[in-house]
């Protein structure tokens, strides 16, 4: 885990094409549909930052039976702990997990079913009663989850 200062606590920058390959993820995993359920995540992944703070993106893809908060990021997930190899085999560190989830249950379901590693990044995407997919950023520290500014690198 990548250790945050109090500089970034606020705002993560996130490369342009990075963010399209999570928003292309989460699209074409969800539907209002398919995020009506409570504990559902239809889309979930990591991102890792690299050498010169590049940094990228992991799509963890999920069966119908591991749609959910308690099986996306577990430990006992082969899918996880594969794509957690794979990031520290490429001497990456982790970032971020991502998932996407219904608006009303994804702060909840940060707060209460995903890893509760301080200092973490946490991207949710969801579905707004438009139907159009939001990015939201959050960071876990001592005092709790705070919102954060997401950001386009160059922007």
């Amino acid at each position: 885990m990548t250790q945050l200062d109090n500089k970034t606590d606020t705002a993560l920058m996130l490369p342009r094409p990075l963010v399209n390959k999570i928003l292309t993820h989460a699209q074409q995993n969800s539907t209002p549909e398919n995020l009506a359920g409570e504990n559902h995540i239809s889309s979930c992944g990591l991102v890792s930052l690299g050498t010169h703070s590049h940094k990228y993106y992991y799509p963890l893809a999920l069966a119908p039976a591991s749609s959910n908060t308690t099986t996306c990021f577990s430990h006992n997930n082969p899918a996880f702990q594969q794509l957690v190899l794979q990031i520290q085999a490429q001497r990456q560190t982790l970032l971020a997990y991502v998932f996407t989830a219904s608006q009303t249950a994804g702060i909840a379901l940060i707060k209460a079913h995903l890893v509760t590693l301080n200092r973490c990044y946490y991207i949710m995407n969801s579905l707004d009663i438009k139907g159009v997919l939001t990015m939201q950023g959050y960071v876990r520290d001592k005092t709790g989850l705070k919102k954060i500014k997401l950001s386009l690198e160059g922007d």
